[in-house]
């Protein structure tokens, strides 16, 4: 009876399994939305009921002694909920792989939703499910990504390592940094268990290059845990990034972030109102930060806690007692407290706050008297020291904004701060602060300068200093100690000077005073052999030469040489000094009348630029060329092109300063004046051609960005659409018009390889063509385009097609200017002459000729002829289709993480290094409509790039008298091009005996599969790992995208090279290849001819 009774449940149940199993069948293909939300409800329900199956088996498992008792006889291991939720989900997880994206997703959404809760479930399920969502994490659909983090966000606290040895925990933690999806990396940072090895990783996501992703740290991640958990310097990149985010949301959700401190901290105390508990919460707020390393970032968090809560600022009480007991936390307070009423213009709030301005100036002197002490005391490096420097600092940072209506206490604390830059003791850290109030208290710049040049010439040891000059005693006659003491004087007489002329604007001519500083302290220093007293003398005469042109004549090629033989931090200092001279005394430098000749001296500073190895000297330079050429006083493309080459370089992908003075730089400078975008779009081709030779001696750990997106990112820069309305100048529209005849002209070039007019022709889909073009310029680009296939036939299916659709789109737009009008007519057309001409040099090739099958040769032992007749094995096509598929799509879809393409399986990929093996090509189900009509015009391409061929120059064809060359050259050229035909047209023979279509690979999946690869630009962490596609540091980013920097690998970046040597690396090995590729090509010669 009881096995009876069993086996017709256990048929019954299986009935309902099968059921149940077909009717989920039936919602799976049903794509998204296409049925106003009731499959997301189905789906909803269908997960539902599984965890609610396999809850219910848990609780019966899980009930007490009795119950255990009287269902001992009915257990069966076997039972109903084990069987349902087995077989569902056994049957759900096979469509992981599936060719239908939607079928794929809704399996792995049901199996992500259904495991929420669930308990215990087989070992081979779970493997069978683990593994299936780590190979989905490569899928090319965003939302299947997304279901399959959620999925296996699940497991992180069980999770063991699989047969890979790779932790649930290490694949989100990569998914986070290289995913190229925001929502997918957002998933992953709610999923991941927070850590102290993954609390550090996902902090660095503030830097993130989506705004809601960094909008999510400030929102869930960093409010999750006590402010006092995390690590001071995380801390302070967490404020610093999000309470100076470009994006609004970003910074509010910052502020938020900050209020809920300031809430915490209060629930320690009863009283939350009362001005002490106040004070003792802001000081908390203060401990959380290392404030006397790096202030900026404290200060940022006390104005954000005085703008979101006004409450906390009207109990603020700097009362007398507050300053009896001076401490660093209490300085930087009220040093805030006094910035922020002064930024906002709440003088009134200051006065009812602060005391006057004689109690402060006595508050000044105690500190100051407390300071001395303590250096008597000690040898001035304690820690106490340091903290009465940094309190002093506050203090006079605060007295330089005070309002000095007062006139005992201006005068109080005018003799009190001259009597302090008066002392031999005080230090460098101070004179700064004390100059700042000494000119608010001053009643002119020439009051300034008297004051600070009578405390330098009344200081007895300077007198002592001039009578030694004077009676010509010698430097070998004092002793170390009176040497020593000298030089101390005089550098510490030098640092005020500096610090005066850094806040003087007049003339030098107006201030006579200074020609005795000049004279006597400042002219010996910089004949000086001391390092660093020549040094801050060149540095004193440099601020003179600001202010007296005579001088900066005289003193420029003092400048120049010190710019070569000077150390790194010095060669920084003395080009900023160079470079704003150049700015104050413009003609003198850069015009014709230049001292040093007419672009003699923006040729030395490039020389400099190219061949420095120096990150700092780099930026310093980038900045001062963008400051010129924002300004208009430069106007050299070859200042153009060498930042250019500097913003693309890989060798530049770790100088963050560099990539941000340029990324703000060359949009500025392009859109601001169609005059730059005109300069921009004469420099295109000649940029890609060099970038072109840059990316061939890249070594195999260097990534730079494709040649594809550097021609888009140009192409932005001169688009006329993205000019700013100025209304005193007009756009000129026809930048980009002139530019498509460019680049349609580079098409003609013989020896362009077929991946180069890829590019080209896909760019001209970004072209800005107006609704109202010239006649002659229409007509001149049509010809141009018309005649391309029959001069030089592309053999790029892909190619083809993007210039067939520029073709059409410019004869459907202007049909009405070219109705009527033949070739023939234009022939005869004297403004079309030069181009015809330079058409009908060349000859045509008829269609037929660049597909003539050949059974001779194989199709994966093909063999290309380069112009110098050197010859090169290279791999099938096939495999090579296969394996860059992504790069074969259309350029115009590269920004998005999932295209409409059908999706193919996921490859396999490498547990440990998150690199995918190669797989085979599958077939797929759905392709687009226009990835269709590509594969059937697709045939097997004509030629094949080889590694060893030389790239040819995209800028020889700029105008037609570029092709002429000498008969001999030009015969020797012909020769090797029937050669190269009669090769490949062996190769399409024998590729077309086996058709083979290559499958798109998914965009995200190619991007993630090549990780190990790639070098990160995140600029949160400074490993170079693998490239971020979140944020990508050796690809420069296009408009309203931020800078960052990398997330943090193991992996040292490779050795930098200079920028001259990376443009023009190759000259030195043409000469030894060169003798190698004429012997390879005279064999060439005798294997064809064979």
């Amino acid at each position: 009876m009881h096995d009876e009774r069993t086996g017709d449940e256990t048929a019954g149940t299986t009935v309902f399994e099968e059921a149940f199993v077909d009717m989920v069948n039936r919602i799976l293909p049903v794509k998204k939305g296409s049925t106003g939300g009731v499959i997301e409800r189905l789906i909803k329900f269908v997960a539902g009921y599984i965890l609610h199956v396999g809850a219910k088996a848990n609780d019966d498992g899980e009930g007490g002694e009795e119950q255990k008792k009287q269902e001992k006889d009915n257990e069966d291991e076997d039972n109903y909920a084990t069987r349902f939720v087995s077989t569902v989900m056994e049957h759900i997880v096979q469509g992981f792989t599936a060719k239908d994206k939607a079928v794929r997703f809704h399996c792995v959404q049901l199996i992500a939703e259904s495991i929420r809760a669930l308990g215990a479930i087989d070992m081979n399920l779970y493997k069978s499910i683990r593994s299936g969502f780590l190979e989905r994490t490569f899928d090319k659909e965003v939302n299947i990504r997304v279901a399959a983090i959620q999925g296996l966000g699940h497991w992180t606290q069980q999770d063991d390592k699989d047969t890979r040895g790779e932790l649930i925990i290490d694949m989100l933690k990569d998914v986070l940094v290289h995913d190229p999806s925001p929502e997918v990396r957002k998933m992953a940072m709610l999923m991941m268990p927070l850590s102290p090895r993954t609390l550090e990783l996902a902090l660095t996501r503030v830097q993130d290059q989506d705004p809601s992703v960094r909008r999510l740290v400030y929102e869930k991640i960093v409010p999750a845990v006590r402010a006092r958990h995390i690590r001071p310097e995380h801390l302070t990149a967490v404020v610093m990034a999000g309470l100076r985010d470009r994006e609004e949301t970003v910074k509010t959700a910052a502020r938020s972030m900050v209020a809920g401190w300031v809430k915490k901290e209060e629930e320690d105390f009863e009283r939350a109102d009362d001005p002490t508990v106040t004070l003792a919460v802001l000081f908390k707020i203060i401990a959380l930060f290392e404030f006397d390393r790096d202030m900026e970032a404290t200060e940022l968090t006390l104005q954000s806690i005085f703008e979101s809560r006004r409450d906390i600022l009207d109990r603020l009480d700097f009362s007398e007692q507050y300053w009896q007991q001076m401490s660093p936390e209490k300085a930087l307070l009220a040093r805030v407290f006094v910035d922020f009423c002064t930024k906002n213009k709440d003088e009134a709030r200051m006065e009812r706050t602060l005391p006057v301005v004689t109690a402060m100036a006595f508050r000044v002197q105690d500190g100051a008297n407390t300071l001395d002490e303590l250096m008597a005391e000690g040898d001035g490096a304690d820690e106490d020291v340091t903290d009465q420097i940094f309190i002093l600092t506050q203090m006079m940072r605060m007295a330089a904004q005070l309002d000095y209506a007062d006139e005992i206490g201006r005068r109080k604390m005018f003799a009190l701060v001259r009597n302090m830059l008066g002392q031999e003791s005080l230090a460098e850290q101070l004179v700064a602060p004390c100059l700042d109030v000494l000119r608010v208290l001053s009643s002119s710049e020439r009051d300034l300068i008297r004051v600070v040049v009578e405390i330098v010439h009344e200081d007895e040891e300077t007198k002592a200093a001039k009578k030694a000059a004077k009676e010509r005693k010698k430097q070998e006659e004092m002793s170390p100690e009176e040497q020593e003491h000298r030089l101390n004087l005089e550098l510490r007489c030098l640092t005020l000077v500096i610090g005066m002329l850094e806040r003087v604007n007049g003339s030098f001519e107006e201030n006579s005073t200074l020609e005795g500083v000049l004279q006597d302290l400042i002219i010996p220093s910089v004949r000086s052999k001391h390092a660093d007293l020549r040094e801050r003398g060149l540095i004193a005469l440099g601020l003179c030469c600001l202010i007296a042109k005579r001088m900066a004549l005289q003193s420029f090629k003092l400048f120049l040489d010190q710019i070569q033989r000077a150390s790194e931090e010095f060669q920084v200092r003395v080009l900023q000094i160079v470079f704003d001279m150049m700015m104050v005394h413009e003609a003198e430098f850069l015009g014709p009348r230049s001292i040093v000749g007419e672009g003699k001296l923006i040729e030395f500073l490039l020389h400099t630029f190219e061949h420095t190895e120096s990150p700092k000297v780099q930026s310093v330079l980038s900045l001062g060329f963008s400051k010129l050429m924002l300004a208009g006083m430069v106007s050299d493309d070859r200042v153009l092109r060498a930042l250019v080459l500097a913003y693309l370089s890989p060798s530049t992908a770790d100088i963050q300063a560099l990539r941000q003075c340029l990324a703000y730089f060359f949009p500025i400078f392009c859109y601001g004046s169609p005059k730059n975008q005109r300069m921009m779009s004469a420099i295109i081709l000649p940029m890609l051609t060099a970038m072109a030779t840059v990316r061939e001696e890249l070594d195999d750990s260097e990534k730079m960005i494709s040649q594809a997106n550097i021609l888009n990112l140009m192409l932005d820069w001169t688009n006329p659409e993205n000019q700013f309305a100025i209304p005193s100048i007009p756009r000129d529209e026809m930048v980009h018009v002139d530019m498509a005849i460019e680049l349609v002209q580079a098409l003609y070039e013989q020896d362009m390889d077929t991946e180069d007019k890829k590019v080209l022709c896909q760019g001209l889909s970004k072209i800005f063509i107006p609704m109202e073009v010239d006649d002659l310029k229409i007509r001149t680009l049509v010809v141009l385009v018309s005649n391309v296939q029959r001069r030089r036939p592309i053999g790029d299916s892909t190619a083809r097609t993007a210039l067939e659709r520029f073709s059409k789109s410019l004869r459907k737009r202007f049909a009405e200017q070219l109705e009527g009008v033949t070739d023939e007519d234009m022939r005869k057309m004297d403004a079309l002459t030069k181009l015809f001409e330079f058409m009908d040099s060349m000859p045509e090739v008829e269609e037929q000729e660049q597909t003539q099958p050949s059974q001779s040769k194989k199709r994966g032992s093909s063999k290309k002829l380069s112009d110098q007749g050197a010859t090169t094995k290279i791999p099938s096509k096939k495999k090579r289709r296969v394996a860059e598929s992504e790069q074969d799509s259309d350029e115009d879809q590269t920004s998005r993480a999932s295209g409409s393409r059908a999706a193919s399986p996921t490859p396999a990929r490498e547990k440990h290094s998150r690199k995918a093996a190669p797989k085979k090509s599958l077939a797929v189900d759905e392709v687009d409509e226009e990835d269709e009509e590509e594969e059937e015009d697709d045939e097997p391409p004509s030629k094949s790039k080889g590694k060893g061929r030389a790239r040819s120059s995209l800028s020889s064809v700029a105008s037609a008298s570029a092709a002429d060359d000498d008969d001999d050259e030009d015969t020797r050229s012909r020769a090797t091009s029937v050669h190269a035909q009669q090769d490949d047209d062996d190769d399409d023979e024998s590729g077309s005996t086996k058709s083979v279509t290559p499958v798109p690979v998914s965009k995200p999946a190619q991007k993630r599969k090549e990780r190990v690869a790639r070098t990160p630009s995140n600029r949160a962490s400074k490993k170079a790992r693998t490239r971020s596609p979140a944020h990508d540091a050796a690809s420069p980013k296009l408009p309203n995208q931020r800078v960052r920097s990398d997330v943090a690998g193991d992996k040292q970046s490779p050795p930098r090279k200079k920028l001259k040597e990376v443009a023009n690396s190759r000259g030195s090995k043409r000469a030894t290849s060169s003798r190698a590729r004429s012997v390879s090509a005279s064999e060439n010669e005798s294997e064809v001819s064979d």
